[in-house]
């Protein structure tokens, strides 16, 4: 169990949506479950639909930038999954650290499709 005051994603970089607090845990939660100091509550899902990139389909970079933004959310996941690791929180650090290495496999699978795309279609890169 997180200690009370105790801040999850401190030094984290991972800030609540709604006013920037730190971000906490919910013990024991399923599907994983962050509360702010503020009391906002947010899924994993949030967090990781949060400033994707928008544009028109048509968009040269758009792909590289959905690429880059996915980068980002693994990096952080893998720090939660640390955290909750830290934290004594073994089940969620399992499941944040599943996350993190399912969008680890799917980025290299996209990386390696835009390098092969830009490389026949001058226009992608």
């Amino acid at each position: 169990m997180i200690p009370k005051g105790h801040s999850f994603s401190e030094d984290l970089g991972v800030v609540c949506l709604a006013c920037d607090g730190p971000l906490s845990l919910v013990p024991d939660y399923h599907p994983l479950l962050f509360r702010c100091v503020s009391g906002h509550l947010l899924t994993l899902e949030n967090l990781l639909d949060h400033d994707f990139p928008k544009g028109p389909i048509e968009s040269r970079e758009l792909p590289w930038l959905a690429l880059l933004t996915w980068e980002m959310r693994g990096r952080m996941l893998y720090r939660l999954a640390g955290s909750a690791l830290r934290d004594g929180q073994i089940l969620a650090a399992a499941d944040i650290q599943e996350m993190a290495d399912r969008i680890g496999r799917w980025v290299s699978s996209l990386r390696a499709l835009l390098v092969k795309l830009s490389a026949s279609t001058p226009s992608l890169r």
